[in-house]
């Protein structure tokens, strides 16, 4: 199954040709800012419901090739409803819908018309998906994960990824330096696939967000193949017998001083990073950026499937927005005890909305019935042209 549902995400065959798409949305996304901006009676913006709204936005528009007109009428609500904010029943609804357009739209892509096509293509995703259809069940859960957890997790990494660079003002500055640097070597032209691997520094800067603010900040569950012998306590041998499920913990790893310096806890984009980490300077590559210390998308081969289309459409949101806006915090964030500001964790991790009350009531039916509520206000503030 998985080796069909990759076709989806291969940079040659698939992303390169759906970036006119998401380039698309992006422009658009810089666009809906500004009306939200302009409608605030103080200047804020929500910043994680505005990108978990983009997110959604290029997964059903790139990935899925959904209609614009069906991407507006669902995308608030099918996340309000995974976050208990109105009836989960929606999001079975919304599963259904999803999957009865994948049957019946016209969509192409590597997994039907083979890998070397030059063929255009529509919807990769979808046209995976059914490729490989077996039951109603499958393909509802097949749906299921790539509609939320294919923008959840980039959705709070753009978020994190804005609140360290307001936190960070010189940072920012040197990241919209490169923006601006790039916006000016493509000369007029609109930006393609392959000029993202130019960001350098913002791939330094997505990277350490996803050390310091992992998304899936408890890991993922691995079982052990093999009987293996492992240093325990006191450096005395422990065996692991096959079979063993094991968790790869993210959180306490990437912020560990033993392995990251006595720097962990900052934000620093500019540290020593290891080849492997930040494919070897590179700037954008296919390949899954890992190491025995850093393992934002877990490890071969089951690493995160759909990586290389976050990374793209980070790249793509990340250059319009900053662009032409600067990010600060609220007096609620600048002055919160980032020792204990560790996020909202629900599976996937996001900020606390320091806004509202510290538990809210939430729907029966997903997650607790009381929870932390998650949001990011922040000020946009336009930057001179």
């Amino acid at each position: 199954m998985r080796e069909h549902i990759v076709t989806a995400f291969l940079p040659n065959g698939s992303l390169q040709k759906i970036f006119p798409v998401t380039l698309e949305r992006a422009k658009k996304c810089a666009k809906r800012l500004e009306n939200l901006r302009m409608e605030s009676k103080d200047g804020l913006v929500n910043m994680n419901d505005f990108l978990l709204y983009e997110t959604e936005a290029q997964l059903q528009l790139a990935l899925f090739g959904m209609s614009n007109e069906w991407m507006e009428e669902t995308n608030e609500q099918f996340r309000n409803s995974m976050a208990g904010k109105i009836d989960p029943l929606y999001a079975r609804h919304f599963i259904k819908q999803l999957v009865d357009n994948m049957h019946e739209g016209d969509y192409a892509g590597p997994a039907s018309q083979g890998v070397g096509s030059d063929k255009s293509v529509r919807g990769p995703l979808s046209d995976a998906l059914r490729s490989i259809s077996a039951d109603g069940k499958a393909d509802a859960g097949n749906g299921f994960i790539f509609a939320f957890a294919g923008h959840d997790t980039t959705g709070h990494t753009l978020t994190w990824l804005l609140f360290e660079l307001a936190r960070n003002p010189e940072i920012q500055k040197k990241l919209q330096q490169e923006v601006d640097e790039f916006y000016n070597s493509l000369n007029g032209r609109e930006m393609t696939y392959a000029d993202l691997k130019e960001l350098k520094y913002m791939t330094k800067c997505i990277f350490e967000t996803l050390r310091l603010w992992p998304a899936v900040a408890n890991g993922t569950f691995r079982e052990i193949q093999f009987d293996d012998t492992i240093k325990g306590p006191n450096g005395k041998d422990v065996m692991i017998p096959k079979g063993t499920f094991c968790r790869i913990i993210n959180w306490s790893r990437h912020r560990n001083p033993d392995l990251w310096g006595a720097d962990a806890e900052t934000f620093n984009p500019d540290r020593e990073w290891k080849e492997s980490e930040i494919w070897f300077d590179d700037g954008l590559r296919a390949y899954n950026p890992a190491s025995e210390r850093f393992s934002p998308f877990t490890f071969q081969p089951r690493d995160c499937i759909g990586k290389n289309f976050a990374h793209m459409e980070m790249r793509a949101i990340l250059c319009f927005l900053l662009k032409d806006y600067s990010f600060e915090l609220t007096s609620a964030y600048k002055s919160v005890d980032s020792s204990k500001f560790v996020g909202v964790n629900y599976g996937t991790m996001g900020p606390q909305d320091l806004t509202q009350p510290e538990m809210v009531t939430s729907k029966p039916g997903w997650g607790p019935p009381v929870r932390k509520p998650v949001g990011l206000f922040m000020k946009p503030v336009p930057r001179a042209k």
